[in-house]
């Protein structure tokens, strides 16, 4: 055998070991209530559980998501567990809307880990009960968008830039001058539409009435134990109380599998959010629109 063909099998076996772990990543695979290693789990009920981890950039896959398990005749209760500090705006309003379709047709319950702030609570205020744990943090109702300038960095060092426009407010925001008082005044009242938009969902979804809720929609972060007081969760319990719950609402066995579908990019998104020396940090800076995120909490 010659080189060529020596690469060529390489090459061929190596490609049937990727597209291997490809199809194991999509398959939907079951964990024990115990803890215990993953198994494929094709037949009898089961508990869908969706993830929500780091910073919401994207919906796309988390809505597939959840639709699959709420479709799923299978599927009895979709379990959803929340660490993250939130993200954009349009995507959380998106996962919120789906996870609030899903509670109507049957329990979706969430877990809040460490931290369920900002849109991270947004989303979770839409399923049917939320544990968090004492010391989760989490509400954080507000607004952020945050615009860089460095007009004074073009000074010093002799760059000018012209920038040409059809429309007075086009260029609202540039980052080589100062806001004008006019452009203050347009990005407050897009900030003010979006903060009710929240408050409003968020009255929606808890049941509560929206006057109530603006009292402390000012971004103030809460523990689990103030969220609770305030009645912006359910009550206090780890997952594990969680699944606990589920099994004593639907009378089902201890054995009940608890089922994931995770998508390839998901898992590779969190590996590489594992492994990043920047842990996940997301500085709005770099990001351009208005944001449901706790930043202290990144």
């Amino acid at each position: 055998m010659n080189k060529q063909t020596r690469i060529f099998f390489a090459a061929f076996f190596g490609f049937l070991v990727l597209s291997f772990i490809i199809n194991m990543s999509v398959a939907s695979y079951s964990t024990s209530s115990s803890g215990g290693a993953a198994v494929f789990n094709r037949l009898g009920n089961q508990v869908g559980v969706v993830r929500i981890d780091g910073v919401i950039l994207n919906s796309e896959n988390t809505v597939k998501e959840i639709n699959t398990f709420r479709e799923d005749p299978r599927t009895v209760a979709i379990l959803i567990r929340i660490e993250s500090p939130g993200g954009a705006v349009a995507p959380s309003q998106e996962i919120f809307n789906a996870i609030r379709t899903a509670a109507e047709a049957k329990p979706t319950i969430v877990s809040m880990g460490s931290v369920a702030a900002s849109g991270g609570y947004y989303i979770a205020s839409a399923a049917t009960k939320i544990f968090a744990n004492p010391s989760t943090l989490t509400g954080s109702i507000g607004v952020i968008m945050q615009l860089s300038r460095y007009n004074e960095l073009l000074d010093k060092i002799g760059v000018a830039i012209e920038v040409l426009t059809a429309g007075r407010l086009k260029d609202a925001g540039s980052p080589i001058r100062e806001l004008s008082d006019e452009e203050r005044e347009y990005f407050s009242e897009i900030l003010a539409d979006i903060h009710d938009q929240f408050i409003r969902d968020i009255a929606l979804g808890r049941n509560m009435d929206i006057d109530y809720v603006r009292e402390f929609s000012e971004g103030k972060i809460f523990t689990g134990n103030q969220a609770l007081d305030l009645g912006l969760i359910d009550t206090l319990g780890s997952f594990m109380d969680a699944q606990n719950y589920i099994r004593e609402l639907l009378n089902l066995p201890q054995n009940t599998t608890f089922t994931e579908n995770r998508s390839p990019s998901n898992i590779l998104r969190e590996f590489l959010s594992s492994v990043s020396p920047l842990g996940g940090r997301f500085p709005l800076n770099r990001k351009g629109g208005f944001f449901f995120i706790s930043e202290q909490l990144l």
